[in-house]
């Protein structure tokens, strides 16, 4: 009886660490997915389109491979979007899903090593940024 019962603790501690083995391999594989900052600047070609009587508002932009992120210091009413292939293919067109009421996310489709062009049109301005997927 004794023998059993030194038996099922002994198991018990395996499964205990077996299951602690796979919660950190967990965390290690999430914390490796991690965004990447798109860095964007103004279009000066589109100066003609802005109104400069508001105050603007620079999008902080990132990428976890094919998914975009777009960040806002408040909630933006005309929000547009259009993301290109080096090609000119657009990947992506319109208005991202809403997370939050600052956060945008977006999922380009392909395959694939890429570079990607964005284009943001927000408050009458306009940004551009190149980035690459995998």
């Amino acid at each position: 009886m004794l023998y059993f019962a030194a038996q099922t603790i002994k198991d018990l501690r395996m499964k205990v660490l077996i299951c602690s083995l796979c919660l950190a391999l967990c965390a290690i594989c999430q914390l490796k997915a991690e965004e990447e900052p798109i860095v964007i600047i103004e279009d000066l070609t589109a100066k003609e389109l802005q109104d400069r009587r508001s105050v603007s508002m620079i999008p902080d932009v990132s990428h976890d491979n094919r998914i975009i992120y777009i960040r806002l210091l408040w909630p933006c009413e005309d929000l547009q979007v259009k993301v290109e292939d080096s090609e000119g293919t657009a990947l992506f067109s319109g208005t991202p899903d809403m997370r939050t009421d600052t956060e945008y996310v977006l999922e380009i489709e392909g395959t694939g090593v890429q570079t990607c062009f964005i284009r943001i049109n927000v408050d009458d301005r306009v940004y551009v940024g190149e980035f690459a997927v995998e």
